[in-house]
């Protein structure tokens, strides 16, 4: 893994206010290896990266791996990491690692996530009820305090019922009502901030983009992907050059006597 000590210190100036957001991408090295990357928004919904780690795997030791380190390097330089919420897709290696170790966090689901995954299970639903589902579900969404969004979950639920949708229910009830998932409600995000992984999405595909063109070295990449010129990466990359090893001239020619 790798930060710097001036990603860091954005957590200071954060205050740990707003959303951190963990996401994997891919296809930034040789061998695809998933690419970690963590960090936070603020009120503008601007990214702001503060780790990296690459790692052969997803998996619950990966990502416990990640935060075990990433909060000793906290320690070490003084810098007050408590979050109060993290977004997440839905992954439970995520999302265990999390709970384990911040049991104050409030763990908040991917608004985009869910719904993708939902459209994975259409087959559950109707045909001809699939739009009017989906409508239910971001009315849920966008409910405003928690007994409006209980209210409206009962009149919702009643209804699918009665277009026997029994399938669907128990599949909405397990998935993201009564999982790690289910804090999805735009209610309980942080007023202003993002409530989706949408900028640390778009952070992403700035380092693919930029690693296209360099597939033998993807720090460089990394350091150079800005986001509303809000990431800035130059430290990372002065570290990474300074620490390139040098190129090998050719050995001299022997002439045969």
């Amino acid at each position: 893994g790798f930060t710097s000590i001036k990603l860091l210190e954005q957590i200071n100036k954060f205050m740990n206010n707003g959303c951190y957001h963990i996401d994997c991408t891919y296809k930034i090295v040789k061998y695809c290896f998933p690419l970690i990357v963590f960090g936070f928004t603020d009120i503008q919904h601007q990214f702001f990266p503060v780790a990296f780690m690459f790692t052969s795997h997803e998996q619950e030791q990966d990502f416990s791996h990640f935060f075990d380190n990433f909060i000793n390097i906290c320690s070490m330089h003084k810098i007050n990491f408590e979050p109060k919420f993290i977004v997440t897709d839905a992954c439970k290696a995520v999302s265990n690692a999390i709970k384990s170790r911040f049991k104050e966090v409030n763990l908040l689901m991917c608004y985009f996530h869910l719904k993708m995954n939902i459209r994975k299970h259409k087959n559950l639903i109707p045909d001809q009820l699939y739009t009017e589902t989906m409508k239910d579900i971001t009315n849920l969404h966008n409910s405003t305090c928690a007994a409006s969004y209980k209210l409206l979950l009962r009149g919702i639920m009643a209804k699918w019922k009665r277009n026997k949708m029994d399938d669907f229910i128990k599949y909405f009830n397990k998935q993201w009502l009564l999982s790690s998932f289910k804090n999805w409600q735009i209610f309980l995000t942080p007023a202003g901030y993002s409530h989706t992984n949408s900028p640390i999405e778009s952070y992403n595909n700035s380092i693919k983009t930029i690693a296209s063109a360099q597939v033998n070295d993807s720090a460089p990449a990394i350091a150079s992907a800005q986001v509303n010129d809000s990431a800035p990466l130059n430290d990372l990359e002065q570290v990474h050059l300074t620490n390139k090893p040098k190129k090998r001239g050719r050995p001299p020619l022997v002439k045969e006597s």
